[in-house]
């Protein structure tokens, strides 16, 4: 009865490319496209994922090479302070005896022993350290003379080697440890 109304939109041009998305080829054309985007929203991921394991990976080598490297810094960072103490020169003396008291606190909180300072590390008594444990308070005590006195504070030759030893020991039991 009406069908004069609906005749012109069904044979205009405009009416099928709108229902022209609803036949055979407009429905494979837009699941094409669907399946492209899916593909590239696939991709896109798996780069993403890759690049954030990388990123993980390396910071996870790093982390293991610096603790690496640290453990092997040590020797030689006390080989250093082993040159100073054995120069003729009182301010390599001074320089060796506050590298070493550095380094063997270093050593302290590696090995995990409590304290927010060497003080406090050493009033902790450590058990592996109990046999210098009172020497190397005396040196410590040294030390703080020299930061706190500065030239004022004279060390000889005598002091060094003392120093030197009770260092060396510290190092050796904490190292054993």
């Amino acid at each position: 009865m009406f069908a004069f109304l609906l005749d012109p939109l069904v044979n205009s041009g405009i009416t099928k490319g709108v229902f022209g998305l609803l036949t055979n080829n407009g429905l494979i054309g837009f699941a094409s496209l669907l399946t492209f985007l899916g593909l590239m929203a696939i991709g896109y991921s798996y780069i993403r994922i890759k690049e954030i394991k990388k990123e993980e990976d390396e910071k996870w080598t790093n982390f293991f090479v610096r603790k690496y490297e640290t453990q092997q810094a040590q020797p030689s960072r006390w080989e250093t302070i082993r040159g100073l103490f054995l120069s003729d020169a009182e301010e390599k003396w001074r320089l060796a005896i506050i590298e070493a008291d550095s380094l063997i606190e270093e050593l302290l909180r590696a090995k995990g022993v409590p304290g927010a300072t060497f003080a406090d590390m050493l009033k902790a008594n450590p058990p592996f350290l109990a046999p210098v444990i009172q020497q190397v308070w005396g040196v410590h005590i040294m030390r703080n003379r020299i930061a706190h006195e500065g030239l004022m504070f004279k060390v000889d030759r005598r002091l060094a080697n003392h120093a030197y030893q009770v260092y060396e020991a510290a190092v050796n039991m904490i190292q054993a440890a």
